[in-house]
């Protein structure tokens, strides 16, 4: 048995040398700088030293002002940064330690850049790049450069020649020669070095992990192991059978230790505890195929009296250490700031994670904090739906480490990942130190996770099967009858989330729901459209929130508002619309105000599941209570019992499931039923799917990516085009989601009718199945989560599950054939539990199909939604004549060409905005209108006739003086009482249409000339907007040969018992042949004495009633022995029955 002890504890001297053996190594190929886990910020004042924070130090610093924050945008490292400026200002900087290898060529590559929102308000930074050889002398310059135009600029170093050397490199950022450090917000992007000629070292890396005993003695086991264990708490799983033992290590210096082991077939693995510093650098772990490391370093607890300590206490002092029965005991006294607290520590092994647990009776400390890895080099894995803590990988232990607090088990104030902040309530009061956390390393990405600790829902089964509609638009009326035309093309199995139904309007005056909204029908109209839904067999909820507490509600009460730490009411959603901010409820008084409104919306509407706002997507520690009068303090676990509390409510009150909004609905797995399932960078997000698949299926049924905005990213596009909804569509079909469509798609009925045939099939066999397998495909060979991880490549997937489903989706850009079927960028496959369904290439032709025992649905994609065209005026603006008229004043004369009529006054608005910032900004669109020049029109829109071209103007309009040279684009609409029209023209965003762009010089802050010039960069925005809506669709109308069914066109066929019938799901007459022998069992069929069977195949359009309207003439097929062919082209036929 091996007891050798080794250890190294990290520290920084006084000269700020950093440790011989944490410089990393850099490999051959391009390694990122965030991977670096020797990396430390520092700054120097003008005229003043160097302050060096500790290694991974990062956030604000009080005394100068100097900020650091190492984030990820849509995967891409950046490292947000602003210069001190507080007490004086100087230059801020960031160091890494690093060995470079001894190849050549060797190359720092990085973008800076000011960040875009400051332009004009800072006058830039001066970015550059500085290096100092080991134990050689100081830092010397090798680039510089001044940003100030918010556009990032590359920024390259040569460093061949320091190959094999130790060095320290710095990227820095200076406030520039004037020293004005106003606005100066940085960004380093991407910083990385290329050793050699470069290529993907990270796949060079998968290949030493899948090299090494330990994972293929892990990828050789079952998935069962590793799914959801909710009665076990969070604690992550173990895959293979093992044994856990303690063993005490000879006193060293009075101290002693312990060592933790792991023994399976993946080989040893070992965590060490010797009590020294009384910080977690007192942690080793040990792996089989790699060197020892501090897992925890720099972590520990900190104390204060009043607000956080960012660093654990430095003064400890070792009362007492023990190891009985598995656990090893330590209890530490600290010293810190003038406070002092007792904490005992415990340590203890769970299958491959180290536990610890800190508990102290003094209300001194504020923060325990569970550190860093302290490797030579680290990855973070972005893991989609974690939204707690990110594993990391460590090339050279090869093994994922990931360490977090156990957010069901604390007393903090908040416990975002592997940090607990206690905070005091406004009495200065603060709780006592209570936490559970896990460090957990392995070869496999699964056995870091951590589990789900709540019950898996009971309504699984249920929902799995059903397809959510989110209604936002339409008044009730419209949307019973939204329902039944659904119904009719044969979407059978949906739960309806009703958003925008409450007495005052949308996110107004609430919690005071009820009655139902006059304008859009009132309870009159809104009991009607739940009868509706409860007939046709549709689950039913309605939106509900008691988070947002407006002060203009008739029940508010500031008592039941939380107090944040500066004792004023904590803000949740502003309502832009009213200009209302509404506060944070109190979490048990939430409950209170659902009393009062959800049972009479249960008896009124007759509800068959609940659906929640906000709660459902945020962390527990959201809205945390300062209120001194709380006698749990500002503790996550109060809010938590509240939660729990009003989401069992709402269930058993509405006798259904509970739906909400997600995003970190992990928290809640279980505890709510389902969520749209929102994830982080949405269309971006990697297809990562092993923990959503083994820890939050098993919980719930989750539908959808999110919300279509905020999954495309892109607010200007009105509805997703059909390359995103497949996108989206393969995507929620590889994450084992519900199916989902939005209400807004109903101006194109076929597109709804297109994601519930295809999707729901597929949705009902896996809702309650769970994976046997996940694999990925790397370079031909499929290899599991762990591999893929590492490689960064899930671009296709294949999953299995034990119902026997098998699920293929391909995100690459190549076609991926699998079982013969050739599937484009964003095509799937579904094969077994009775179905067959996929997205793929036809010959020419991208086209979708579904087939289960009772029916398939064939769609040849000829059915083309063009938004803009919903309400489309054929009207098209112009800009007839511009002159500059001198003084900061232009003349404009507009002129229309109409070519339809308007039945109504509507108002003229135009803007002019900065050229070609639309709403993919942050701010508003009124806060992005630099100037105006709404107005009536000459002549009234009421009286515009087709064939007219009308004058309007010229209209003077001033424009602003300024500083700096600007362009603003001319947008200009027409607007009436339900909104703005589309028009024939060039749009910009939120149906603005372009007609010019203004080049405006200034001069000593004046106007001193205004041109008229070009906008072909919106010209082309507009033709590509309106081309991505073609993409991927027949546009030529070929027919398309499935198999057993041939069109051009879409439908539903249902096989009966004594007949098929055909629920068509085109607008326009289509063609359709049909192998009658394959889809009735018929193969006499096909022979050729079958013939006059065939001529005597009688087909009828009949009515929604089932009236028939006529016969339909249907012929054989020659050349296709059992084929018939008809043309479905009657008026008011929704079906077609073929006996």
């Amino acid at each position: 048995m091996r007891t050798a002890f080794t250890f190294c504890v990290v520290f920084l001297t006084a000269s700020g040398a950093f440790p011989a053996d944490v410089f990393a190594p850099l490999p051959l190929g391009t390694t990122g700088l965030d991977e670096v886990a020797a990396v430390r910020v520092g700054w120097r004042l003008d005229g003043g030293a160097e302050v060096l924070r500790p290694l991974g130090w990062s956030g604000g610093d009080e005394q100068t002002g100097a900020v650091v924050h190492f984030v990820s945008e849509a995967g891409r490292p950046v490292i947000l940064n602003h210069v001190p400026w507080k007490n004086g200002r100087g230059a801020l900087f960031v160091e890494y330690a690093l060995e470079l290898g001894k190849a050549s060529p060797i190359r720092l590559d990085l973008d800076v850049a000011l960040e875009a929102r400051y332009v004009g308000k800072s006058d830039g930074i001066t970015f550059s790049v500085l290096l100092a050889e080991e134990g050689s002398g100081p830092f010397r310059e090798l680039a510089r450069g001044h940003e100030a135009q918010g556009k990032a600029s590359p920024l390259g170093v040569d460093l061949s020649a320091w190959a094999g050397r130790k060095v320290r490199l710095r990227l820095q950022a200076d406030p520039g020669p004037k020293r004005n450090t106003g606005w100066d917000n940085g960004r380093f992007e991407y910083p990385r070095i290329t050793v050699g000629q470069g290529g993907d070292v990270r796949m060079t890396r998968a290949g030493e992990l899948t090299a090494t005993p330990a994972y293929r003695a892990l990828a050789g086991g079952e998935l069962k192991p590793l799914l959801n264990r909710s009665g076990a708490g969070i604690v992550p799983s173990a895959r293979l059978k093992h044994s856990n033992t303690v063993e005490a290590l000879p006193a060293e210096a009075s101290r002693g230790g312990a060592v933790f082991r792991y023994d399976g077939p993946d080989g040893r693995w070992e965590f060490v505890y010797v009590p020294r510093t009384g910080r977690l650098d007192d942690v080793e772990a040990r792996v089989p195929h790699g060197p020892a490391y501090q897992p925890c370093f720099g972590g520990g607890v900190a104390l204060g009296q009043g607000e956080s300590a960012s660093e654990p206490a430095q003064q400890a002092r070792l009362e007492s250490f023990d190891v009985r029965d598995g656990v090893a005991r330590a209890v530490w006294t600290y010293a810190q700031g003038g406070a002092s607290a007792r904490v005992e520590w415990t340590f203890r092994m769970a299958g491959k994670a180290l536990v610890i647990q800190a508990r102290s009776d003094d209300t001194t400390v504020c923060r325990f904090d569970l550190g860093m890895p302290m490797a030579s080099l680290r990855r973070e894995i972005f893991v989609p739906y974690l939204y707690y803590a990110r594993p990391r990988y460590l090339p050279a232990q090869r093994a994922f480490q990931m360490a977090y607090v156990d957010w069901t088990a604390s007393g903090a104030t908040e416990s975002p990942g592997t940090v607990s902040t206690y905070l005091p309530r406004l009495d200065g009061r603060r709780n006592a130190l209570r936490e559970t956390a896990y460090v957990a390393v392995s070869a496999d990405l699964g056995e870091v996770l951590p589990n789900m600790p709540h019950p898996p829902s009971r309504y699984r089964e249920l929902l799995g099967r059903k397809m959510v509609l989110d209604v936002w638009d339409g008044n009730f009326e419209q949307n019973a009858r939204l329902f039944e035309q659904l119904k009719r093309m044969g979407v059978d199995e949906v739960a309806v989330i009703l958003h925008n139904w409450q007495r005052y309007g949308y996110d107004v005056k609430l919690p005071d729901h009820l009655p139902a909204n006059p304008a859009l029908g009132g309870d009159e109209k809104l009991k009607p459209l739940a009868d509706t839904a409860r007939r046709l067999g549709y689950v039913f909820s309605v939106h509900e929130n008691y988070i947002d507490f407006y002060p203009d509600a008739p029940s508010y009460n500031p008592a039941d508002v939380v107090l944040n730490r500066a004792g004023e009411k904590q803000k949740a959603w502003y309502q832009p619309g009213t200009g209302v901010q509404s506060f944070a409820f109190k979490s048990h008084r939430a409950l209170h105000y659902a009393a009062q409104n959800t049972p009479e919306i249960h008896k009124r509407f007759g509800t068959t599941a609940a659906y929640l706002d906000v709660n459902t997507c945020v962390p527990p520690w959201r809205y945390v209570d300062f209120d001194a009068a709380q006698q749990a303090g500002p503790s996550h676990a109060f809010r938590q019992a509240g939660e729990r509390a009003l989401f069992k409510y709402l269930q058993d009150t509405h006798e259904g499931p509970l739906l909400g909004e997600g995003h970190h609905h992990f928290f809640w797995a279980g505890l709510v039923d389902g969520v749209e399932a929102q994830v982080e960078n949405g269309r971006n997000a990697p297809l990562l799917l092993d923990f959503d698949l083994l820890k939050l299926h098993p919980q719930m049924v989750n539908h959808g990516m999110g919300y279509y905005n905020r999954w495309m990213g892109d607010r200007r596009a009105p509805w997703p085009t059909p390359t995103l909804l497949d996108q989206y569509r393969a995507q929620q079909l590889a994450y084992a989601h519900a199916s989902f469509s939005w209400g807004h798609l109903r101006a194109h009925m076929p597109t709804i009718a297109r994601e519930y045939h295809l999707s729901q099939p597929i949705a009902a066999r896996y809702a309650t199945a769970s994976p046997v397998e996940i694999a990925y495909e790397l370079d031909g060979k499929m290899v599991n989560g762990s591999a893929a991880a590492v490689a960064g490549r899930f671009d296709r997937v294949r999953v299995r599950y034990d119902s026997g489903l098998t699920l293929w989706a391909n995100f690459a850009e190549a076609d991926w054939t699998v079982d013969g079927c050739a599937l484009p960028q964003y095509g799937f496959l579904a094969d077994g539990a009775g179905v067959r369904a996929w997205t793929g290439r036809r010959g020419q032709t991208i086209a979708d199909f579904a087939r289960t025992a009772d029916g398939l649905y064939a769609d040849a994609r000829t059915e083309i939604f063009r938004p803009w065209a919903g309400d489309y005026k054929d009207i098209e603006p112009r800009l007839k004549a511009f002159r500059d008229a001198g003084g900061g004043h232009v003349e404009l004369t507009y002129e229309w060409r109409v070519a339809a009529a308007l039945d109504e006054d509507l108002y003229t608005f135009v803007h002019f905005c900065p050229a070609g910032v639309r709403d993919e900004d942050e701010d508003s669109e009124r806060d992005r209108i630099a100037f105006q020049g709404d107005h009536r029109p000459a002549k009234a829109t009421s009286t515009w006739r087709p064939g007219m071209t009308l004058s309007d103007g010229p209209h003077r309009v001033r424009v602003p003086a300024g500083e700096r040279d600007e362009k603003y684009d001319i947008l200009i609409g027409l607007h009436g009482r339900h909104g703005r029209i589309s028009l024939n023209a060039v749009e910009s965003d939120g149906r603005r249409y372009v007609i010019g762009r203004l080049a405006v010089t200034r001069r000593d802050g004046k106007v001193e000339k205004v041109e008229l010039t070009d906008y072909d960069d919106l010209r082309q925005t507009d033709r590509a907007r309106r081309g991505a809506y073609l993409a991927r669709m027949n546009e030529a109308g070929r027919k398309v040969d499935f198999g057993p069914v041939a069109t051009d066109g879409a439908f539903k066929l249902l096989i009966r018992k004594d007949a098929l019938e055909l629920i068509p799901l085109a607008d326009r007459p289509f063609e359709v042949e049909l192998d009658l022998a394959e889809l009735t069992g018929r193969n006499n069929l096909r022979e050729q004495t079958s013939a006059e069977a065939l001529v005597a195949v009688k087909v009828q359009a009949v009515d929604d009633a089932g009236k028939p309207q006529a016969d339909v003439p249907a012929k054989p097929l020659p050349n296709r022995p059992g084929w018939i062919a008809f043309k479905a082209s009657t008026p008011r036929a929704m079906r077609y029955m073929i006996r």
